[in-house]
């Protein structure tokens, strides 16, 4: 019996759970609306009924709620009067543009009918009736902006502002001591401040200190605005510094004796900011991702659907070997579609920090301007709107010069140009590194055709690539073998695929046909903008990279692409500086597999050679020395600062 009752008591909190899950919004709105109506200022609830007009949802609930509030602060007739007329009328409100002016009546409505119930005390009590009273049109106006403006905009961070204030004053009204209250606005000014900067960091600490008094606004506001100023130097400064001069204003305003107390509240403040800084979505500023292009969005469900097929796949095989390809190439398109996500959104998501030292930085720089935004990862992109230049102090170049060493990329020109009537501002990355590249060969003795394939090209912005594909065996077929490889690569990547998985996806397809096809697979990709080189290696012979007079062998003991239902190509990553190359050829030069004769040629050349020089030397050495055996080719990489 006992192990019965623990089992329905488990599962009655299991679906306790799903259900609050399931109408996580539901309760939080009804949490909110419980604080805001039982939030009194001068013997009136304003804020409660004034959420319950602006809400559009779960309206009953809301109504409960208001109800329960009005019992527990012995207003209930009010209350319910109030409360039943607002329901009514706000299942008559029609959807349309009319919906927010008719709210807006209902709300100097329930105003009026709050001062009416309260008139008693003389004129001023009145007076103060009236004055407390307001309270509920205003924030039914405020709490309705963050439903109808977007993140980012001013509009949203003062309808957060109204929230907030409103919280706060519950903690103030309801705990004794105003410990709880205090702590929550400096946490706001702080989170504000890393958010928005100064300005925003002392406005919203500010306002939110007025739901105490005016001396905590005061202490909060110094703090949001000290701390903004030095977050974009380094959060670890910016603290310190915050706390440290909103303390001493607080010691200014409260004397001596309230400084433990204080203290206590600054210490909670800033523990509860590095439990909850990188959990908390962005409160003040726009939401990473909310300007995602549309394709990035849809590509996710599609990623997911090859990911499923290919699991399917796999399960319904029993061991047969078609099936299982077919499931590893939707697992490979899966992945393809998942890297093209990935890329999409990392060129949209916003760097709010760096947008925020950006801002810091155009203002010393004689630049005001809205909506300044840094987005982008290996590639930035700075947009900015309402520019005005008027107190302009440096150069384009000046400019350019500043942003890159800020953004730690090579920044171009900026552009200015008019959006909307009004002066904006573009900047964006241009390559640290641009390539010079130089290819030979000679067909094997007695063939008309090369088996191998050298090509040079570009893929997404700023990654160029170089590859020598070789089909085994010699003449017609081998040279299939390795235009199909290159062929499929090319396009794969000049689309902007990962190179793994183009390399995966060629080698089911090649493992798939009829006919044996086979070919290595020597893959250069190279970051332009971030320097980062990498080497994918499947069969194919050595590289060699020169650097300052060394030379440094790059090899790997892969299977060709398809031989092997799953391949595994040997990825080598190295950091690419000025005036390195990079040498790579096929196996009729490597003679013996470890190229070591190539290497001995490297390593005596003199400094300063054109990569044409080095790649007809090494061609000429090993014709010499294997008379064209085999097909042999030869490309030299040479990295040059942009």
């Amino acid at each position: 019996m006992a192990e019965k009752q623990k089992y329905a008591l488990k599962g009655f909190v299991h679906r306790l759970c799903a259900a609050a899950a399931a109408n996580a919004d539901k309760l939080k709105c009804a949490a909110f609306a419980f604080a805001a109506g039982l939030t009194s200022v001068g013997g009136l609830c304003p804020f409660g009924f004034a959420f319950f007009i602006a809400c559009d949802v779960c309206d009953r609930l809301l109504l409960c709620v208001l109800f329960l509030c009005s019992l527990l602060g012995g207003n209930a007739l009010t209350g319910i009067v109030l409360g039943a007329g607002l329901y009514a009328f706000k299942r008559l409100l029609p959807h349309d543009g009319r919906r927010a002016l008719m709210k807006a009546a209902a709300a100097c409505f329930a105003a009026l009918f709050l001062c009416i119930t309260r008139l008693e005390g003389g004129i001023y009590g009145a007076a103060s009736d009236v004055i407390c009273s307001s309270a509920l049109p205003l924030f039914t106006l405020l709490y309705g902006l963050q439903r109808t403006h977007g993140r980012g905009t001013a509009a949203h961070l003062v309808s957060v502002a109204a929230y907030l204030f409103t919280l706060v004053l519950f903690l103030f009204k309801a705990l004794p001591g105003a410990f709880a209250a205090r702590t929550a606005v400096i946490f706001v000014a702080l989170i504000a401040a890393r958010e928005g900067g100064m300005l925003q960091g002392g406005a919203l600490g500010f306002l939110c200190g007025l739901a105490c008094d005016s001396a905590t606004a005061a202490m909060a506001g110094v703090c949001g605005l000290t701390g903004g100023l030095l977050f974009t130097v380094s959060e670890y400064a910016a603290l310190p510094a915050g706390c440290i001069a909103g303390l001493c204003t607080g010691l200014y305003f409260f004397g001596s004796e309230k400084v433990p107390s204080l203290i206590m509240c600054y210490f909670a403040a800033v523990c509860a900011y590095f439990a909850l800084k990188n959990k908390l979505p962005p409160l003040f500023s726009e939401e990473e991702g909310d300007d995602a292009k549309p394709h990035s969005a849809s590509v996710l469900p599609l990623s997911e659907a090859f990911f499923a097929i290919s699991q399917s796949a796999r399960i319904a095989a029993m061991g047969g070997s078609a099936a299982v390809r077919a499931a590893d190439d939707y697992a490979s398109f899966s992945q393809l579609l998942t890297n093209a996500r990935d890329n999409a959104d990392e060129d949209e998501k916003v760097d709010r920090e760096l947008s925020r030292a950006v801002v810091t930085m155009l203002h010393g720089a004689g630049v005001r301007a809205e909506n300044v935004r840094v987005c982008g990862g290996r590639k930035k992109c700075l947009d900015a709107e309402n520019v005005v230049i008027d107190a302009l102090k440096l150069s384009s170049d000046d400019l350019s010069r500043l942003v890159s060493k800020l953004t730690g990329t090579n920044m171009r020109q900026p552009v200015f140009y008019l959006k909307d009537g009004k002066a904006a501002l573009h900047m964006e990355s241009a390559p640290t590194y641009r390539i010079e590249c130089s290819r030979t060969g000679v067909c094997k003795r007695g063939e008309r055709v090369s088996g191998d394939t050298v090509s040079f090209f570009r893929g997404r912005d700023g990654m160029f690539f170089a590859l020598i594909s070789d089909g085994m065996g010699s003449g017609k077929e081998a040279a299939v073998s390795s235009r199909i490889a290159s062929l499929f690569l090319e396009k794969l990547l000049a689309a902007g695929a990962g190179a793994q998985n183009a390399v995966s996806l060629l080698n089911s397809y090649l493992s798939a046909r009829d006919s044996e096809v086979f070919a290595t697979v020597d893959l250069f990709e190279a970051d332009l903008y971030t320097g980062k080189g990498v080497l994918f290696k499947a069969g194919a012979a050595p590289s060699f990279v020169l650097r300052g007079g060394s030379c440094r062998k790059l090899q790997s003991a892969t299977a060709p692409a398809g031989i092997l239902r799953e391949l595994y190509a040997e990825r080598l990553s190295f950091p690419l500086k000025t005036g390195d190359m990079l040498v790579m050829f096929s196996d009729g030069i490597a003679g013996d597999g470890s190229g070591s004769e190539a290497e001995r040629l490297l390593r005596a050349l003199p400094p300063e050679c054109s990569t044409a020089y080095i790649a007809n030397a090494i061609l000429e050495d090993a014709v010499k020395r294997t008379g064209k055996q085999d097909d042999m080719s030869v490309c030299v990489i040479k990295v040059i600062a942009a």
